[in-house]
């Protein structure tokens, strides 16, 4: 199975009283799990089914959003898609919460537009229908990504996309691996010595730039294994020399045995995430990728992998040479061990998480719905509709049972509410003091990430000039901490708590995002305006990102009512004593 189907067989496990609904079936090359259940499908179902056709149906991608918007979602409150093509266009019902988990965006009429334009039939007429048919899936997909409530990408890299081409932000909930499938496959297994294959794992189609490696290891002494099937099989066998050989139709058990038995991965193609890449690492196998898309958020050069500079015969040639001389400094428990941050249990708690959140906002925006009837999912070529008869579950972590939750939401608001009230003739007059002691408006407004990753926008009294000095109202308000007093409002509007991670700019958090390993852990509860790094020492930016990512990672695992009060105990002495250095400087 592709990687589309592996997650809508793990959704079906969350959901395991679902109705299927997909644009095509084919039970062959589905696990039991999935072919065992009963499907709706769409129209094109029995054009591919057809003896002449035989499955290949993807000169009919002009039709596909037309058949993914005939399916009826009347009947369900809650529709979940899981798209790599037009899924997340399914129209729900008026009163539904649509959630969107989004594996690409239509890449084929985009970005790869021109590598799949150049394997069009029918010469300059081919062309000419296929940039026609581009152009309006182009416009259907703008309109087709304002319909989910909530996206959540399969990577930064489908998110930046999401942001650049429809100006909406996503969640990153990476796919899941089953990691220990891997590694028992490798279990027993010598380390593949140095006369061992290459392996490449793909489907054959142009995206995939399969025939760059099939060039590169023309007139080398290196082996190559692929495993794939794909219309572009007959094209690429014209590359083929005697150092490589093309297998398909493998076991997920012969295959995960490959893997064992292979130097490294070699990856040409520019996935949206690349979960081959992490069922190598699982085995203890090193990746070799093109530094581009998903491939830079799992292969750290010289770590997990070596990056290929640049999608070239030379580049790639290069990366081998690299390889075959630091081949063993690749530690296959280290390798094992950077895996099991994809693995299955991460994606399921944090899938969950974010599905039940939309869910309790959703359900507080409708006030006359009580429980969910259903949840509806799609997948572009294999999508799923579910009917659940509860809630999703919430994953078992500390402080976030729905007692817990609910007791934390509580304290906030009565305190933040209280805190507002207490603390108005104060904000006022320091508003006052702002406005005279500097040109400009009293309060700053900046956008931060919040739980889940979602955007809020951040209120605080300004302490900057326009030209980013600090003024003098800001060198007393920033050691006390006063100008963080606006935030109560963000407490009460649900973006933030009075205690939690703090909230990153925007861009800074995309950035740690792709690099700090845990990091996106921290957006699992709601940003706070102290917390447990600050009470420790970690106040402002100076901080080291890891240190206090390591104690707001402590007060996700340790929380309590408990921890929170001493918290805010501990805070007034922390500002103090921080504002009473600062001014002896």
């Amino acid at each position: 199975m592709r990687g589309g189907e592996r997650v809508l067989e793990v959704l079906c496990s969350l959901f395991p009283q679902a109705d299927l609904f997909a644009l095509t079936r084919d039970s062959a090359h589905l696990s039991p799990a999935l072919a065992q259940r009963g499907t709706t499908t769409s129209p094109i179902q029995r054009i591919a089914s057809a003896p002449l056709v035989n499955g290949r149906f993807r000169a009919l991608l002009p039709f596909f959003p037309l058949c993914v918007e005939s399916f009826n979602l009347d009947a369900y409150d809650l529709v979940l898609s899981s798209s790599h093509c037009v899924a997340m266009g399914a129209i729900a019902s008026p009163t539904a919460l649509h959630v969107a988990y989004v594996h690409s965006t239509l890449r084929y009429v985009r970005e790869a537009q021109a590598t799949y334009e150049a394997s069009v039939p029918c010469g300059a007429l081919g062309r000419a229908l296929f940039r026609g048919a581009a152009d309006y899936l182009r416009r259907w997909e703008a309109v087709a990504a304002t319909r989910p409530h909530v996206l959540i990408a399969n990577s930064a890299y489908t998110r930046e996309r999401i942001l650049r081409y429809h100006r909406r932000d996503a969640l990153v909930v990476e796919p899941p691996i089953d990691t220990r499938r891997f590694e028992c496959a490798a279990e027993g297994q010598p380390r593949p010595a140095s006369d061992s294959p290459f392996l490449l794992v793909s489907a054959l189609v142009p995206s995939k730039r399969v025939d760059l490696a099939l060039r590169a290891f023309q007139g080398r002494p290196e082996r190559l294994v692929v495993v794939g099937q794909g219309p572009e099989r007959g094209r690429l066998e014209r590359w083929v020399g005697p150092n490589v050989t093309m297998l398909s139709g493998l076991g997920e058990g012969e295959l995960a045995r490959l893997f064992a038995r292979c130097r490294a991965l070699l990856h040409t193609g520019v996935d949206d995430f690349g979960m081959v890449m992490v069922e190598a690492l699982s085995t203890g196998i090193p990746v070799l990728a093109c530094a581009e898309g998903g491939a830079l958020e799992i292969v750290r050069d010289g770590e997990t992998g070596l990056l290929i500079a640049a999608p070239t015969v030379d580049s790639v040639r290069a990366t081998l040479d690299r390889f075959s001389g630091c081949s063993d400094a690749f530690d296959p428990v280290a390798l094992r061990a950077f895996a099991r941050r994809f693995d299955r249990q991460q994606f399921e708690r944090r899938f969950m998480d974010a599905v039940d959140d939309a869910w309790r906002k959703h359900q507080h925006g409708r006030n006359g719905l009580h429980g969910i009837n259903g949840l509806n999912g799609l997948n572009g070529k294999s999508g799923v509709h579910a009917q659940v008869d509860r809630p999703p579950p919430r994953p078992a972590m500390a402080g976030r049972s729905p007692v817990g939750a609910a007791a934390k939401r509580f304290f906030d608001v009565a305190l933040a509410a209280s805190g507002l009230v207490l603390t108005a003739p104060l904000v006022a007059g320091l508003a006052a003091w702002i406005r005279l002691d500097s040109e400009g408006p009293a309060l700053f407004r900046q956008r931060r990430h919040g739980l889940h990753q979602r955007p809020f926008t951040l209120v605080k009294l300004r302490t900057m000039d326009q030209n980013g000095r600090v003024t003098r109202a800001g060198q007393i308000l920033r050691p006390l901490g006063l100008d963080e007093l606006p935030q109560l409002w963000n407490v009460l509007r649900g973006d933030m708590s009075l205690i939690g991670p703090r909230p990153e700019v925007l861009e800074r958090a995309v950035r740690y995002e792709g690099r700090i390993p845990g990091y996106p852990d921290r957006h699992l509860v709601r940003p706070g305006i102290t917390g447990w790094a600050q009470v420790n020492g970690m106040r402002g930016d100076a901080a080291p990102i890891g240190e206090r990512l390591r104690f707001d990672i402590e007060y996700l695992r340790e929380w309590s009512l408990a921890m929170d009060g001493q918290i805010l105990a501990r805070t007034v002495p922390a500002v103090l004593g921080d504002a009473l250095r600062a001014l002896r400087n």
